[in-house]
């Protein structure tokens, strides 16, 4: 297995245990909303997670070989590859959060 499908496999594999938490956290937190309000919540939530959790593949592969390009130890382009791709997409669910609770609530 080359390096970046390494990395790739391990933020993908935190990352879909990440979704499957933030997608029962949205759906709890849904449950005040009427029917339509909770839908629109749960359908951009649904949507922007599983494009962050692609994104945070490619973002993954990428940094493993700007890490590898600069002659890092394997191990370590891998760890910090997945590290900072499953952080970003943490930090971009969050942010997605913030703005489909605001565009459902109109």
């Amino acid at each position: 297995m080359s390096p970046p499908t390494g990395s790739m496999l391990l933020a993908g594999g935190a990352n879909l245990l990440l979704a499957a938490a933030w997608m029962f956290g949205a759906l709890i937190g849904s449950n005040g909303m009427d029917g339509q309000r909770g839908g629109v919540f749960l359908a951009g939530m649904a949507l922007a997670l599983a494009l962050l959790w692609a994104g945070s593949l490619v973002l993954a592969r990428s940094l493993t070989g700007w890490g590898l390009a600069r002659d890092w130890h394997v191990a370590v382009c891998v760890v910090l590859g997945a590290l900072i791709a499953v952080a970003a997409w943490v930090a971009l669910a969050f942010a997605a959060t913030v703005v489909m609770a605001m565009v459902a609530s109109r």
